[in-house]
């Protein structure tokens, strides 16, 4: 491994993932963010990114949980009767099949989304989405449209291996096997100014990225940019909710891998590796 992106989502969505995040690029191995738009504790994560720097800031794109940004009525398609999001990314997936708008109705919200981390002083240095909704290829595309339109060089793949421990089910393997199909075929969608790691770790491990696994990610002989997608935080007293935003993880799991991204032993692996941090703008931390 060359070049590896270790990436913490949900910054914004509460005050334990923001600090964890934080942490874990003082002190560890972390070295991008994704920034939720619509999360409770967005100016708080907009402050702490201006003061942070080096580390690159992504935009986590979001049409699962919470409220959208655009006004009501706009999103029909894949917003409930009180105008928020369905909490479900299969509702979105059967969306984008049944309806004729949902596709147009997710690039307006996400437009939306980005929009508003610009105008809060943030270069974005890439894209993703919350739950991996980009996994559908209508999706996807969409996202390298909107890394042209407003000159973001980065989104991420789903280029990933099963991984030697740890659990494999139905849902692992269908994903695995959905992730790589699409990291190939979207290849000829992406432009000389849009890169994407050609290697995922992470994708099928959320919530277990602990240090077992982190070391073993080092094991790995692969050679090339690749992205480590991790959710680093610290335990949030709000009994798994989150400010209108559903039900989210913010219990011990997310101090799990933080612990794992600050461990001396992680780091010292990485080294031996050759491993060389950066983020999706290509700088080295």
């Amino acid at each position: 491994m060359k070049n590896l992106i270790v990436n913490g989502d949900d910054f914004g969505l509460s005050s334990g993932v923001n600090e964890g995040i934080i942490d874990a690029f003082n002190n560890g191995i972390l070295t991008s963010a994704s920034l939720m738009a619509n999360g409770p504790e967005f100016e708080a994560a907009v402050g702490l990114a201006r003061s942070t720097p080096g580390l690159g800031i992504g935009v986590h794109l979001n049409a699962v949980r919470g409220k959208p940004l655009l006004e009501e009525g706009r999103l029909r398609s894949i917003t409930d009767r009180r105008g928020y999001f369905f909490n479900s990314p299969l509702r979105v997936l059967l969306a984008t099949f049944w309806s004729g708008t949902a596709l147009s109705e997710l690039e307006n919200e996400f437009g939306a989304q980005i929009e508003k981390i610009m105008s809060s002083g943030i270069r974005p240095t890439h894209l993703d989405t919350e739950k991996h909704l980009h996994i559908i290829p209508g999706v996807f595309r969409m996202l390298v449209r909107l890394c042209e339109r407003y000159g973001i060089g980065g989104v991420r793949g789903f280029c990933e291996k099963l991984p030697r421990s740890g659990r494999v089910d139905i849902r692992r393997l269908a994903l695995c096997a959905a992730g790589n199909t699409v990291s190939r075929s979207v290849q000829k969608y992406l432009s000389r100014q849009i890169s994407m790691p050609e290697r995922t770790y992470g994708f099928l491990d959320s919530g277990g990225m602990d240090v077992r696994r982190c070391l073993e990610i080092f094991d790995d002989p692969y050679e090339g940019t690749a992205e480590l997608i991790c959710h680093p935080g610290y335990e949030d007293r709000q009994n798994g909710s989150c400010g209108g935003m559903g039900k989210y993880y913010l219990n011990e799991s997310r101090q799990i891998e933080l612990k794992a991204l600050t461990d001396k032993a992680v780091r010292e692996k990485a080294n031996l590796a050759g491993v060389r941090f950066v983020n999706y703008g290509g700088v080295n931390i």
